[in-house]
């Protein structure tokens, strides 16, 4: 059986701080060839071409019948977990952890105990 396991999904957070208004300087310096570096990541034209197609995913999410299996940090810095919340319930079949305390690389040891227990259960079902 096919499975999808997600940690802390992007769930067009991106779009929605930097690219949303398409009059601001982020969008129309994307637009023009230009990049948006952020959290280590590099964001250019192409990725602001898939992010409008898709967004928000929320149609696409319901298209998904695959058992999905999603955890999250409350305390996660870098996408706001309540976004991730929210997308899951547009998946049918979709098993939510919430990691009370965790940022969002999920390192600390205690969070990623409970991370990899979470990811054992949902592969175990």
């Amino acid at each position: 059986m096919k499975r999808l396991f997600l940690r802390c999904p992007g769930i067009g957070t991106f779009y929605y701080q930097y690219l949303k208004d398409k009059s601001s300087q982020n969008y129309l310096g994307v637009k023009n060839g230009g990049i948006i570096k952020t959290h280590d990541e590099t964001f250019n034209i192409e990725i602001l071409n898939d992010i409008e197609q898709y967004y928000p995913l929320s149609h696409l999410a319901q298209k998904v019948k695959i058992p999905v299996g999603i955890v999250h940090g409350d305390c996660d810095e870098i996408i706001p977990y309540q976004d991730t919340i929210k997308f899951s319930k547009y998946i049918e079949n979709c098993s939510l952890h919430i990691i009370k305390g965790a940022r969002h690389n999920l390192q600390v040891e205690e969070n990623h105990n409970e991370f990899r227990k979470s990811l054992r259960e949902f592969f175990k079902k």
